[in-house]
């Protein structure tokens, strides 16, 4: 068996890394652009069975050979983009991030990136992507696929052809099935690990089995019906969709359909054979190798977010990259076999790349990010690190620790519990900076709502059940209706996360059928009510207004770039629609419970939210407070207005402002009831 050249390959091709370009470029309705992927999964399945079943027929198979196919295919283009962003890495990032994308780098040499990011990143995260390698990670799954393949197919194909395809089979069922399990249980690890991802391969290798079924009476009707899934999936799917799992049947039973009934002379096929797919489909591997990076990079290296119009023109660069790569590096390695292009040069050239990128990634990490770097002389390091470091409160063992750790209460007696999660953290500095000798106790836990029998159901971001955030928040409450000292119970989080689809886990009863945003609603009013008849008083704080941009780190790059940090602040109208969301739950507990609400304390009259004051960031992310932001604020509002009036005027208005306070942190009259702190 020989594997004939189809352009329409090639076009599907395009078909695949064309929605992850746009995808990654922020084009709002490909929501399933990312999907790009699973397509060339199967495509690569497809065409490797090909090649080796013709070579196995052949008697010619050899793994060397096939060894030596794929270093000259991936290696050389993966190894120039390696060097650029390593470069640019060393030039734009703070030493903190240089060290992380150190440890990426080391992995991607081994063909381990996407163990790394199992590890370190959640995909669809809304966080800022410091991970200009973060791509890499379907590169590595497929090299781990091809590390045993072609000799589980020689021994199966020697068994005959019906066992090889009954194998294969096997092997595909058992992988959707568990890609099906991770998608409910363990999604971070159904998304980057091969267990999950080699049914997407197999089903390639299986249609290598299938005689082109390009004639007949469905060989125009299946192929078209196979594009319309794919590019149905691409528009209909997003990050809250389970996959992979067996949604995911849709977009790889669509690319199954084109490569075996797709041909020439139907519409499909002509479509993808012309001359711009073909072209994009042949310059694919380099384009999807550079436009991630080039993107990243944008958003390390602009004051404020990139605009639509950079993004625009990052993507034209990556198609003249992509193109020029083609043609000087992945065509000559490819065709030329003598010299350094010869079996041996590519052999000992691509162990010493791998091993010159494996040491580079190791020398950066072991420099803790190379701080003393030329461009970060001048810098004050430690200042602009501690502004972008995790603000958890009194102690990072105040993250679910229950007896509560002595590190997470400043008196025997508290006064006030603070629980949530870490927009609950984020508040205590700033608490106790006003109030130092307020006793204060932390109760906090990551992606757990202050809120009974309802916890945030996805595993993959949370690593443990939801069972887990259920019984810390019972023992909270417990703790804090059997302690008499304790007066005030703030309460704060974002709540959005439980408004996600399937994002909600509930115990009996506890699930509203009008859906999430009723169920929290009902089930928060039952928890301020439980604390108010133990004789606690409540009060909830809302998260911080944001326009989703990594607030934070715009603030420390325009110090990096010597621009305003004013260029951070965004108006009142770009907050983020799930925080408008929260903010109307919230105001239909007002005049029962009191809402202290943050975007009143950092947006002013002009509608305008502000980033900074001065070289002062206020928050370290997208979301979060940052330390010193949180004890500047704190400070300047007396405590968020916790135990005192707020300015009057509507919470979603922007236009409250708030002055700043002369009296030094720590000096503000305490009333006598909160004077009684037990210390």
């Amino acid at each position: 068996m020989s594997i004939a050249y189809r352009r329409e390959i090639d076009g599907l091709r395009a078909i695949a890394v064309l929605p992850v370009v746009f995808y990654h470029a922020g084009l709002s309705w490909l929501s399933g652009g990312f999907l790009g992927v699973d397509v060339f999964f199967v495509i690569s399945g497809y065409l490797i069975t090909s090649l080796l079943i013709g070579d196995i027929q052949r008697g010619r198979l050899s793994i060397v050979d096939f060894y030596e196919r794929r270093a000259r295919r991936i290696l050389p283009a993966l190894f120039v983009v390696l060097a650029v962003t390593t470069c640019l890495a060393w030039i734009w990032m703070l030493p903190a991030d240089l060290r992380v994308y150190s440890r990426s780098l080391s992995s991607v040499a081994v063909f381990l990136s996407n163990v790394f990011f199992f590890r370190n990143k959640d995909y669809f995260a809304d966080e800022f992507d410091m991970h200009p390698l973060l791509h890499t990670w379907s590169l590595a799954v497929e090299e781990q696929f091809y590390l045993l393949f072609p000799l589980l197919l020689l021994f199966l194909f020697r068994r005959g052809t019906r066992t090889c395809i009954i194998g294969l089979s096997v092997m595909l069922l058992a992988s959707l099935m568990l890609a099906q399990w991770t998608s409910e249980n363990e999604p971070r690890a159904g998304f980057y690990l091969i267990y999950t991802r080699a049914w997407e391969l197999l089903a390639g290798a299986i249609c290598a089995f299938v005689p082109r079924q390009d004639k007949g009476r469905f060989s125009t009707v299946l192929p078209m019906l196979g594009m319309v899934g794919l590019l149905v999936s691409y528009v209909m799917f997003d990050r809250y969709t389970p996959h992979p799992s067996f949604l995911t049947v849709v977009p790889v039973l669509g690319t199954v359909l084109v490569i075996v009934f797709a041909s020439q002379r139907d519409l499909i096929g002509a479509l993808l054979s012309s001359r711009i797919m073909v072209w994009i489909g042949l310059i694919s591997y380099s384009l999807y190798l550079w436009h991630y990076p080039l993107l990243v990079f944008a958003k390390i290296r602009s004051v404020p977010a990139p605009t639509p119009l950079t993004i625009a023109s990052l993507v034209v660069l990556a198609f003249v990259l992509s193109a020029l790569t083609w043609r000087f590096v992945e065509q000559p390695f490819r065709r030329h076999r003598e010299g350094l292009f010869s079996r041996r040069g590519i052999f000992i050239g691509s162990a010493a790349m791998s091993a010159l990128v494996f040491s580079v990634g190791v020398a950066i990490f072991a420099t803790d990010g190379a701080p003393d770097r030329k461009a970060l002389r001048n810098l004050d390091l430690p200042r602009l690190t501690e502004s972008l470091a995790p603000n958890r409160g009194l102690s990072n063992e105040c993250n679910g620790r229950m007896p509560v750790p002595d590190s997470c209460a400043t008196s025997e007696s508290p006064k006030v519990a603070v629980w949530g999660d870490s927009f609950a953290m984020h508040l205590v500095v700033g608490l106790t900076a006003a109030y130092p000798e307020l006793g204060v106790v932390q109760l906090t836990k990551s992606l757990c709502a202050p809120i009974a029998g309802i916890a945030f159901a996805d595993r993959g971001r949370t690593g443990e059940s939801p069972q887990a955030c259920l019984d810390f928040s019972d023992r909270v409450l417990d703790y804090v209706t059997s302690t008499d000292s304790i007066d005030y119970v703030i309460v704060s989080s974002p709540f959005y996360y439980l408004f996600e689809p399937g994002g909600l886990a509930a115990v009996d009863g506890a699930m509203d059928p009008e859906g999430p945003q009723s169920t929290v609603l009902r089930n928060l009013e039952k928890t301020l009510e439980r604390l108010e008849s133990a004789g606690k008083t409540p009060i909830v704080v809302s998260p911080p207004p944001s326009n989703g941009q990594n607030l934070g780190y715009c603030v420390v790059n325009a110090e990096l770039r010597g621009a305003d940090p004013d260029l951070c602040d965004f108006p009142f109208a770009d907050i983020q629609p799930e925080l408008l969301e929260v903010g109307e739950m919230l105001h239909q507990l007002e005049g029962r419970h009191k809402v202290v609400w943050l975007d009143r304390i950092l947006c002013d009259a002009d509608g305008m939210c502000r980033a900074s004051d001065g070289s002062t960031a206020y928050y370290r992310d997208g979301r979060h407070l940052s330390k010193e932001g949180s004890r500047e604020l704190g400070c300047r509002t007396g405590g968020w207005f916790l135990f005192g009036d707020e300015p009057n005027g509507p919470a979603d208005s922007g236009a409250v402002v708030v002055p700043a306070n002369d009296r030094p942190c720590g000096q503000f009259q305490q009333n006598a009831d909160l004077a009684q702190s037990g210390e």
